[in-house]
């Protein structure tokens, strides 16, 4: 592995979060230059990080990759936030 895990597991964090869709292992190996055994440890870092109940987001899998989603208990809040009409 050419960095080291906790720099890894923030850059898969990152691109994660910024990636529109769900990102595999095999994607984000390829985007950090890394093997695929060292992201997987990189997602198991993050999950034990984003337990459901435990952050406002959620790291998914999901469609054969992963993604951040919000939690579910925050939904009504988030309806209300956003029906609101915005001023810019």
């Amino acid at each position: 592995m050419s960095q080291p895990m906790d720099e890894l597991t923030r850059t898969i964090e990152a691109l994660i979060f910024l990636s529109p869709e769900p990102v595999n292992e095999r994607e984000l190996a390829a985007a950090c230059l890394v093997e695929v055994d060292d992201v997987e440890q990189a997602i198991t870092a993050l999950r034990d990080g984003y337990l459901p109940g435990r952050r406002g987001i959620e790291l998914r899998e999901l469609a054969g990759g992963w993604t951040f989603a919000s939690a579910p208990d925050p939904e009504e809040a988030a309806r209300r936030l956003f029906s609101k009409p915005r001023t810019p």
